[in-house]
């Protein structure tokens, strides 16, 4: 295990790269921009493009009919 200024173990950087987001620093002169690198999800997202469209379409019929029972009583 990594071990850091004054001596602790350093956990929070060995379990950073199993996380969905790895968090990024950039340092400029006297500002630090924090943001979230979504990288690794992408492979993620691509696998449930599939399901999420079905389940898109699904909805939609759901509405349709829903307004289409309205429309007849």
């Amino acid at each position: 295990m990594a071990r850091r200024e004054g001596g602790t173990p350093d956990r929070g950087r060995r379990k950073a790269g199993r996380t969905p987001f790895v968090p990024v620093t950039r340092r400029r002169v006297r500002e630090r921009i924090q943001g979230l690198d979504n990288g690794p999800l992408r492979g993620l997202y691509d696998w449930l493009e599939p399901y999420t469209q079905a389940w898109d379409r699904r909805f939609k019929r759901l509405r349709q009919h829903l307004e289409n029972a309205e429309d007849k009583t």
